[in-house]
């Protein structure tokens, strides 16, 4: 940059999008995509644009820039519950995605509340968010129906049933549950517990029916029970461990449920993992907190976030023409809990 340049950009109080191209030898055009990450600017001429913002201390002025363009630069995120894991993993993921891409994120926590749900996708529509991308409270939400009139691009990931209308991120469940059913029968366990969310839901539906497959194949005894919360979880493994046939292993079918599981596992007082396994779908940070560390399903997370982002992107760009189904594969992950019955 001239000398002459750097001093006027020293005394500009209010520099503007014209001082900053001038002083980076590019076009507006150019520093509007480098700002924005809406076309492929090469690193030589990006580092010349933000060397010259740097210099300026230039801030643009987002809202006049989303009227003129009639976008308001802002995706709303919806999720059932943030302060299960799976969720909060996905929001943190698409958080640096959407930093990148010079985009706002409008997190919604719905708490598994339908009511709540459409009051806040309803909020995010009122904002003219530019797109969303939604884990439903439940696979027909009727908040569906206002997002499709309302004609606002929007992936659904987790949940969401393949006659939405919607783009959907999912992964196999089937395949990922009858995975973690296999490994404990190749173990030997001949008599396992699936303890399942809400079984309306599609996801957990299809991870039962993996279940109940592998067994069926192995000709093993099992059994599927359905809780609502930890609580719930607990009290009913509870009163199955202290039954006088219980089983030696137990698949917790979601996070929640292995929470309920393991602390009915310690209060039932069996030896654990000698007398009883135990794995869960989805990998927790606290899964490895304490000993024995529990073996899982590892659903990916960033995998999930970064599929679900760039396909809101296509979508909000024009493309593609079809409807986008992706399923990814989930990991086992072997660790303590689970191990040969006695």
């Amino acid at each position: 940059m001239k000398s002459a340049k750097r001093q006027q950009a020293i005394i500009n109080p209010r520099p503007t999008i014209r001082d900053v191209a001038e002083i980076a030898g590019v076009s507006t055009a150019t520093v509007s995509n480098v700002l924005r990450g809406t076309r492929f600017v090469g690193p030589a001429r990006q580092k010349l644009v933000r060397d010259a913002i740097e210099l300026l201390g230039y801030n643009p002025n987002w809202l006049a820039a989303s009227l003129r363009a009639r976008r308001s630069g802002v995706i709303g995120l919806v999720v059932p519950d943030i302060t299960i894991s799976f969720f909060s993993g996905i929001l943190s993921r698409i958080e640096e995605l959407a930093a990148s891409s010079n985009y706002q994120i409008i997190l919604a926590d719905a708490q598994e509340k339908p009511e709540r749900e459409r009051d806040r996708v309803r909020a995010l529509l009122r904002r003219q968010a530019d797109g969303l991308i939604l884990v439903p409270c439940s696979d027909h939400s009727e908040v569906l129906g206002d997002i499709s009139r309302q004609k606002v691009p929007a992936v659904l990931v987790d949940r969401g049933s393949a006659e939405s209308g919607f783009d959907s991120i999912q992964v196999d469940n089937s395949a990922a549950a009858q995975a973690g059913a296999e490994h404990l029968l190749q173990l030997g366990h001949r008599n396992i517990l699936a303890v399942a969310a809400n079984p309306s839901l599609q996801n957990i539906a299809q991870r039962i029916e993996g279940f109940q497959e592998a067994v069926k194949s192995r000709r093993r005894t099992a059994r599927v029970i359905s809780c609502i919360s930890v609580a719930e979880a607990y009290w009913e493994v509870l009163g199955i461990l202290r039954a006088p046939s219980r089983p030696t292993a137990i698949f917790a079918l979601t996070e929640q449920m292995a929470l309920g599981s393991l602390r009915a596992i310690w209060e039932s007082g069996i030896e654990f993992p000698s007398a009883i396994s135990l794995i869960a779908f989805d990998d927790c940070e606290w899964m490895t907190a304490l000993r024995p560390f529990v073996s899982t399903i590892r659903q990916p997370i960033h995998g999930i976030a970064e599929t679900a982002w760039s396909t809101l992107l296509k979508r909000l760009q024009g493309r593609p023409r079809g409807r986008v189904r992706e399923e990814l594969k989930c990991t086992l992950v072997i660790r303590e809990s689970t191990t040969r019955p006695r």
